[in-house]
């Protein structure tokens, strides 16, 4: 795994809970930067659009350190708990580094790092995705940098972003393994993004700045849709590349024992956090209680995308690597079961009635 790709992090709960927190640790240089990059990435091709990313990323260290310098988060491993064991292995397997520092400037980093690697991925060895699918992707990315550069957030645009390969993927240059880190990548600074609009809402709700919670709320949607798309993405190879190349790697003695998405640390985070905030969701005008309507649409959409992943990969009966060797639980019904407690907890009792209406 050495050979892939790292990914600077910071801690989910470091992240930022306000807007004005978001960007104001940003220089007049890097506001304008982003402007300028997110400017010209409206309407772009693929290719221009890694090209810019690429030059924005060289313009970007300019104004700010790169976050591999940043002070790397070490656990003294006699504290450590046995959750905090499988968190640090799946953040190890995933080449993911948690630092400190500006949790502004390391999400900023994270973003152009991975929208970068989506791209020259896409461009390189293609993508099964629908013309739509790719659309949410970028859309979510370039969504988010304008989120951080204080610019208005656009609805999806109807021009159609087709990626220069997005027919079937070459062989010769499918490495099934970097496929599958750069998806997690992606997939964690999506999540990550997540939580920054999901506190600025929750902070805009309980400040009664309703159009700005309404901004927060429509962003998460564009990145729970990017997200969808980006666990679709991820899986873009064939079942046999799975069992032969990707599982293996996963398990002893290429891996320590236990490894497993699930102790993915920002979805955990995401998860806890979506349930501190039903109080919130219970009391939303009609307005919010529509744009809501929509997020949870996209939330039921991407955990469908999640078994459709693991069902092309594992089948309908396999267990997960987590599974006691006894259980009668596929890994796909134990998606399905996750995903109807969830859901249960997003759908308030305001949220079924606003049905009704």
């Amino acid at each position: 795994m050495e050979k892939y790709s790292k990914l600077y992090l910071t801690k989910p709960e470091q992240l930022p809970r306000y807007r004005q927190e978001v960007s104001q640790n940003y220089s007049l240089e890097v506001l304008d930067t982003i402007a300028n990059c997110t400017q010209n990435l409206s309407s772009s091709t693929d290719a221009e659009a890694l090209s810019q990313i690429s030059a924005t990323l060289n313009q970007i260290s300019l104004y700010l350190p790169c976050p591999i310098y940043s002070q790397p988060i070490v656990s003294n491993s006699t504290e450590q708990n046995e959750k905090d064991y499988y968190l640090n292995i799946v953040d190890d397997y995933m080449r993911v580094i948690r630092v400190q520092g500006n949790s502004e400037l390391i999400l900023l980093w994270g973003i152009l790092q991975t929208y970068a690697e989506l791209l020259k991925e896409a461009l390189t060895a293609g993508t099964y995705l629908k013309n739509s699918q790719w659309k949410n992707l970028r859309h979510a990315f370039e969504s988010m940098l304008r989120y951080l550069g204080r610019e208005a957030i656009e609805s999806l645009p109807n021009s159609v972003l087709i990626p220069l390969t997005l027919s079937t993927p070459d062989p010769a240059n499918n490495d099934p393994l970097n496929r599958w880190v750069i998806g997690h990548h992606i997939f964690y600074v999506l999540i990550q993004s997540l939580v920054v609009a999901l506190n600025c809402f929750h902070t805009e709700i309980t400040s009664e700045n309703v159009q700005e919670a309404e901004v927060a709320i429509t962003l998460a949607t564009f990145l729970m849709w990017g997200a969808e798309s980006a666990l679709r993405f991820t899986g873009d190879f064939s079942a046999s590349q799975f069992q032969d190349i990707v599982r293996p790697s996963m398990m002893p003695p290429n891996a320590p024992p236990g490894l497993s998405g699930q102790f993915s640390r920002d979805h955990l985070y995401l998860v806890k956090l979506l349930s501190e905030l039903r109080p919130t969701f219970e009391n939303l005008n009609s307005n919010l209680m529509m744009k809501y309507r929509q997020f949870v649409q996209a939330f039921e959409a991407t955990y469908e995308a999640h078994k459709f992943v693991c069902k092309k990969f594992v089948g309908v009966e396999s267990q997960s690597l987590r599974m006691n060797s006894t259980s009668s639980k596929s890994a796909v019904d134990v998606l399905q079961d996750l995903k109807i407690f969830r859901l249960k907890n997003l759908k308030t009792r305001v949220f079924l009635e606003s049905f009704d209406v």
